[in-house]
């Protein structure tokens, strides 16, 4: 997953879930909190 991709998910879902390895794309960690849903990491 991409951050490209956050805001699509984040119309459709509920909560973002963000995998162990993706924890280091701070990126992705970055669009995911602007998204303004729930975040499990």
């Amino acid at each position: 997953m991409s951050e490209c991709d956050v805001p699509l998910v984040a119309e459709y879902a509920d909560i973002l879930q963000i995998g162990s390895r993706s924890m280091e794309n701070y990126t992705l960690l970055e669009a995911a909190a602007r998204s303004g849903k729930p975040i499990l990491l």
